[in-house]
């Protein structure tokens, strides 16, 4: 039985790895958040993209926050209709199209 990636052996087998660094410095409701946004693509065939967030409080008093990530996943080869929905009182989003068919979507724990 073959043995699953991890997600090292993913990383270290990227094509592209972006970095960004932002932070909510300039909103008028900032409250000293800053973001370090890994991107990590897969070599093809590989279809995949990693994400890895680092968030900093960088204020003195504690924060409590919840962090979250939506996508816009292309379902199909019609984009068009695509239509994001929520879990009904789950923490889920997901994306589908108006058929109901192909479902891609992420789950809060």
């Amino acid at each position: 039985m073959a043995r699953r990636p991890s997600t090292s052996d993913l990383v270290a087998a990227v094509r592209h790895k972006v970095t960004w660094h932002y932070s909510d410095a300039t909103s008028s409701e900032g409250v000293g958040l800053k973001v370090v946004q890994k991107s990590y693509d897969g070599v093809p065939p590989a279809d995949y993209v990693l994400f890895r967030f680092t968030i900093k409080n960088s204020a003195t008093a504690p924060l409590t926050f919840y962090a979250g990530m939506f996508a816009d996943w292309d379902i199909d080869d019609d984009f068009v209709d695509d239509v994001a929905r929520n879990g009904l009182g789950w923490p889920l989003m997901y994306v589908t199209n108006e058929g109901g068919g192909v479902c891609r979507g992420a789950r809060s724990s």
